[in-house]
């Protein structure tokens, strides 16, 4: 509809989280491969501008993690994996609000957006109690593409025909031959 809309986001997300207890420090860092499918709804024009509102679920999969682990003069890097307990796969839920103004065809966006997860992801701790939370706030522009269609001069109403283009003459064949020595 015209105030609704779907989004499907693909992309890589990384965290990152650092907790110090007395003397030592446990950092834990991963990487994932998130999917988010946002519905959007557009809110009524607010001085030229369009207010929306985004919600959905989101899937994350586990692709790296690492845990540094450093106390006195000891470290240990320890990469994550299924043996330690903890889960690749993650399910959340995403919402955000942006706007949007038209110039022209041309739309420029400002948007902020946050998730959090269901799950204990990939941390492989015996508290299953730790949830992550990610925010982001972006900034961005759209514009149509015409490819290989005539374009419309300015002033010319929707009903009129455009003529194409003039074409150029067609070039003379590539020639080959042989060169013997």
């Amino acid at each position: 509809g015209e105030r609704t809309s779907q989004q499907l986001e693909i992309g890589d997300t990384r965290r990152l989280g650092v907790s110090t207890t007395g003397g030592s420090i446990l950092t834990f860092s991963a990487t994932y491969l998130e999917a988010v499918l946002l519905t959007r709804f557009t809110l009524p024009t607010i001085l030229f501008t369009s207010p929306y509102v985004l919600a959905g679920p989101s899937l994350l999969y586990g692709i790296e993690c690492n845990l540094e682990f450093i106390t006195g003069s000891f470290i240990s890097n320890t990469p994550c994996d299924d043996e330690t307990g903890g889960d690749r796969l993650d399910i959340g839920f995403a919402a955000g609000a942006g706007t949007r103004l038209a110039i022209g065809p041309t739309n420029v966006f400002v948007e902020a957006k946050a998730s959090t997860s269901f799950r204990s992801v990939i941390v492989p701790l015996s508290s299953r109690a730790s949830r992550s939370m990610t925010w982001g706030v972006q900034a961005g522009g759209s514009m149509p593409m015409a490819f290989g269609r005539a374009t419309r001069a300015p002033g010319v109403p929707a009903g009129v025909a455009v003529a194409p283009p003039p074409m150029l003459p067609p070039l003379d064949p590539i020639r080959g031959g042989v060169i013997v020595e």
